[in-house]
């Protein structure tokens, strides 16, 4: 596989196959960065991506960090766009895995709809700019932008 991603974004419901899809793509490089939820929620994301010396930047999962910033911070549209700023800038390759929220049922109360706002919003902003956008389903990658990648094995 060539190794040169660019920003890859894989989307899916619960429990669909992007953890296992995204782990596949990054083991194909000799330098991984990985990074956790709670460093997204760090102000200091845009100088951790900047510095990296890592081959590729593993982000397993959107979504963990759209809900931990609602929880945590007084201004989540701020940061979270902030967030979604250094990943499409990030100078490495970038595999983002979010949970695809625009296909379920709206979700009943105020601030369940505001997740599912703040991360559609932020799938939409990271999607319109990557290379690569994959929607996985039951395990099975579906090319969605870009698409000279062998998903599966």
């Amino acid at each position: 596989m060539e190794k040169n991603l660019g920003l890859t974004v894989l989307l899916g419901g619960s429990v669909a196959g992007k953890s296992r899809e995204a782990r596949r793509l990054a083991n194909e490089y000799d330098r991984v960065l990985h990074i956790t939820s709670e460093e997204l929620i760090s102000p200091d994301l845009p100088e951790l991506l900047g510095r990296t010396e890592a081959d590729v930047v593993l982000i397993d999962s959107l979504t963990v960090i759209v809900a931990q910033t609602l929880a945590r911070l007084p201004e989540p549209d701020d940061h979270l766009a902030a967030v979604v700023r250094s990943i499409i800038e990030c100078a490495t390759d970038v595999i983002i895995v979010s949970n695809e929220v625009g296909s379920g049922v709206v979700p009943a109360s105020p601030q369940g709809r505001r997740f599912r706002d703040l991360l559609g919003s932020s799938n939409q902003r990271l999607s319109r700019a990557a290379d690569n956008v994959f929607l996985i389903v039951a395990g099975i990658p579906r090319c969605i932008k870009g698409g000279g990648l062998p998903l599966w094995s």
